[in-house]
């Protein structure tokens, strides 16, 4: 299941993925502004969320999946 939130220019996708977990990921869409100005804001939007010390995945769930299924 996905709930999809949008604050200003970033998506922010709550997931819940059967056999692996619940998952926040962030999307910031850079558009026509600098890259730093994307960056910003997205920090910005990590820190609202309080989510500085979680665990970042650099992979997408089918290799979650298999990794697990792996084990």
């Amino acid at each position: 299941m996905r709930h999809l939130l949008i604050l200003r220019n970033t998506r922010i996708h709550l997931d819940d993925v059967i056999g692996l977990g619940r998952f926040v990921e962030l999307e910031t869409v850079i558009g026509e502004r600098s890259d730093d100005d994307a960056a910003r804001e997205h920090d910005e939007v990590v820190t609202a969320l309080e989510l500085g010390g979680a665990e970042r995945i650099a992979v997408g769930y089918v290799d979650l999946s298999n990794e697990k299924g792996a084990q």
